[in-house]
C-alpha cells in the first residue's frame, strides 16, 4: 500500500530507536500503552528529529480520542474499531499533508504544516 512497510512495535520503551534506524514514513500510535501513553511517545518522537513525520493516533476510549486530537501531535485521530478503508484513507491524507507541510513555506520563510496550522 502506498509503497510503505509497516513495522509493529510491541513495547513503547523501544519506539525511538527503532524509528531511528527505520526512518519511518508515518506512525500509527495506540493511544493506550503499556506504563505511558501514546501522546508522550509522539511528543518524544517529534522532539527527537521526527517533528515532520506523520502520525496518526488510535483508541477505543473517546475520552482518549479527544485528548489525543488536542494534543496537537497527531495529523488524525481513529476510532477502535476502524474501518479498513477508513484506516487506509487516514494514512494516505497523513502522508499527503506531510508532502505539503514540506513544499508549504509561509512569506517569512517558516514551513507551515498543512494539517497541524489548523489545530
Amino acid at each position: 500500500m502506498f509503497g510503505l512497510d509497516a513495522v509493529g512495535i510491541s513495547h513503547p520503551d523501544v519506539v525511538l530507536d527503532v524509528a531511528r534506524h527505520r526512518a519511518p514514513d508515518l506512525f500509527l500510535i495506540d493511544v493506550m500503552l503499556p506504563k505511558t501513553s501514546g501522546i508522550e511517545v509522539a511528543e518524544d518522537l517529534r522532539r527527537n528529529g521526527f517533528a515532520q513525520t506523520p502520525m496518526v493516533a488510535l483508541s477505543a476510549s473517546s475520552i482518549m480520542q479527544d485528548l489525543a486530537r488536542h494534543s496537537g501531535v497527531f495529523d488524525g485521530v481513529l476510532a477502535k474499531p476502524f474501518d479498513i478503508d477508513r484506516l487506509l484513507a487516514t494514512i494516505q491524507e497523513a502522508v499527503i499533508d506531510a508532502a505539503r507541510y514540506r513544499q508549504t513555506v509561509s512569506g517569512n520563510g517558516e514551513t507551515v504544516p498543512a494539517s497541524r496550522a489548523e489545530i
